[in-house]
């Protein structure tokens, strides 16, 4: 079972020594917006994008409580990954995530109210599970509100279980453990 860390407060370490952060190297992907047709774009995220990032946190994780400073170190970090969705070059969503001892873990995800139904989500966890499996991991665990409904949909269908409840509430609502084993890649 994995440790799971006060979220104020989260360390980084990588599998073994001299091993690349998941994703970092991350090429960039793409997929087209089901709503309107426009290419989504998946890449790591740049200086450019964390005022945004910000905006976001605060609204989807204002138990984070992460100021700007933190999100600029987090994404210079070799520790943490930061992946964001472009619509037409605009910023539609993110996802970070950070890679444990043994396995990576998926800490948040947030798009923008006017980018849902879009397919930018799912656009971004496989982006997110495709550089992580990349980088030789092969578990990813991850946590969601039990309300949230329409995330855990979106992690079943790439393959996640529910495995459990966090002990503790989160931003006062129950927390559900999610996991998913990843197949070894050529070459790792």
């Amino acid at each position: 079972m994995p440790r799971w860390p006060n979220l104020i407060c989260i360390s980084m370490k990588h599998e073994k020594a001299g091993k690349k952060a998941a994703g970092k190297e991350a090429e960039t992907g793409t997929a087209k917006d089901s709503e309107k047709g426009a290419e989504i774009t998946v890449g790591p995220a740049t200086r450019k994008e964390i005022y945004s990032i910000f905006i976001l946190s605060r609204e989807y994780f204002p138990y984070a409580n992460f100021s700007s400073n933190e999100i600029v170190r987090r994404i210079e970090s070799k520790s943490y990954v930061y992946l964001v969705a472009r619509i037409k070059g605009k910023l539609a969503g993110y996802l970070d995530y950070e890679v444990l001892e043994d396995h990576a873990k998926i800490l948040g995800l947030a798009v923008l109210s006017e980018c849902r139904n879009r397919g930018v989500a799912r656009a971004l966890v496989n982006a997110a599970l495709n550089a992580i499996q990349a980088s030789g991991f092969r578990r990813v665990f991850l946590f969601v509100a039990k309300d949230n409904e329409v995330a855990q949909k979106i992690y079943k269908e790439f393959g996640f279980s529910c495995f459990g409840t966090l002990e503790r509430k989160i931003n006062d609502k129950d927390v559900l453990l999610f996991e998913k084993q990843l197949l070894p890649v050529a070459g790792n």
